[in-house]
């Protein structure tokens, strides 16, 4: 009964810091890159919107996370994440001329 116990507060003490793992993955590690390739690519000028977006997400995601609510934080990073990817995607296509 002991082990159980003990078994189950590992669990719960174990589980407490799984959302600054999963902030620092997908807002730190993706979402920045992909607002940092954005900025590289120029899409500030070819897709405003889609640019704007991507770092105004990624900002709030930081916000949030300050607060320590990092189920808000990863929502935001992945907003950012996809927001960045779409303007990739615009700058891409003009480039390409299409």
């Amino acid at each position: 009964m002991m082990a159980m116990r003990a078994l189950v507060l590992a669990i719960v003490v174990g589980g407490a810091g799984c959302g600054p793992i999963v902030y620092i993955n997908a807002v730190t590690n993706h979402a920045q890159s992909s607002v940092d390739a954005a900025t590289a690519a120029g899409a500030a000028k070819i897709a405003p919107y889609w640019y704007t977006r991507a770092t105004l997400f990624l900002h709030l995601a930081r916000e949030e996370a300050a607060r320590a609510d990092f189920q808000g934080a990863n929502h935001f990073g992945r907003l950012a994440d996809e927001a960045a990817t779409v303007a990739l995607r615009k700058v891409d296509d003009a480039k390409a001329g299409k």
